[in-house]
């Protein structure tokens, strides 16, 4: 009887980018991953089958209902790239909503996901679950009664401008 083994891969760059995008935002369409933000002067042939090899190597995983798909990480996957993240309080890598964190990217990245403006930053969901709060930058709230699906951080003049990003799918 024959089994399957994952292919082992020498991973490049940009592939360590991409499994670690996949660990801040949970998920990532195929659109986004062969963006390039990842595959510079590459043709999309060849994007989509480094993509493919980083399946077959089990690092990530193409997951969705019948009307939506997104590339998640795989255990194996995350172990990859745990050492490029910063230090956790909690292991996870999983979206526990996917419709929900679909959206929540689409939102919270959208004009800026190919070229964010210099005096723009991102927190996500995943560093407000994962992260010691003692480590978040300074312009990110510590409550500890809601956490919101992430925080766009917007400096001018020296300050900080906070904005809470929260995507509701139900009638509340």
């Amino acid at each position: 009887m024959k089994t399957k083994t994952k292919s082992t891969v020498l991973l490049q760059d940009r592939d360590v980018l991409l499994l670690v995008y996949l660990w801040y935002w949970k998920l990532g369409t195929t659109a986004t991953l062969l963006s390039p933000r990842f595959f510079k002067n590459i043709t999309l042939r060849r994007a989509y089958r480094r993509l493919h090899m980083l399946r077959r190597a089990g690092l990530i995983v193409l997951q969705g209902n019948m009307k939506e798909f997104a590339w998640t990480l795989t255990p194996r996957g995350f172990n990859t790239i745990r050492k490029e993240l910063p230090p956790l309080v909690e292991e996870g890598f999983r979206s526990e909503k996917f419709e929900h964190d679909l959206l929540v990217n689409a939102f919270h990245q959208g004009e800026w996901f190919l070229t964010t403006p210099s005096n723009v930053q991102f927190y996500t969901e995943q560093e407000l679950r994962r992260i010691d709060p003692t480590r978040f930058p300074k312009w990110v709230p510590r409550a500890d009664m809601h956490r919101p699906d992430g925080y766009i951080g917007i400096e001018n003049d020296g300050k900080v401008l906070t904005v809470a990003i929260e995507v509701e799918l139900t009638r509340k």
